[in-house]
């Protein structure tokens, strides 16, 4: 990673890597983070996490330095993040 810093590069990442630590680390590095997030990871924000949803439903939030964490429902609960 240390050539994409610095270089406004997006970097997709499945949930076992995936973190609102790691996405705050690498915004402040010029870099973009985008995947899915396990709902048991330190830092999420617990009104998304906890929100019930429908199915086809969309709830998110948004940080004040651009990180947007979601959740939507299909069959399941899912988590992306961007």
């Amino acid at each position: 990673m240390n050539n994409l810093l610095y270089s406004g590069s997006t970097l997709f990442a499945d949930n076992w890597y995936t973190s609102v630590g790691l996405a705050r680390e690498l915004a402040t590095c010029g870099t973009h983070l985008v995947g899915t997030l396990r709902s048991n990871r330190k830092c999420n924000p617990k009104n998304v996490i906890t929100a019930s949803l429908n199915r086809s439903q969309i709830f998110g939030m948004e940080s004040d330095n651009g990180i947007t964490v979601l959740k939507s429902k299909d069959k399941r609960d899912v988590l992306p993040y961007a």
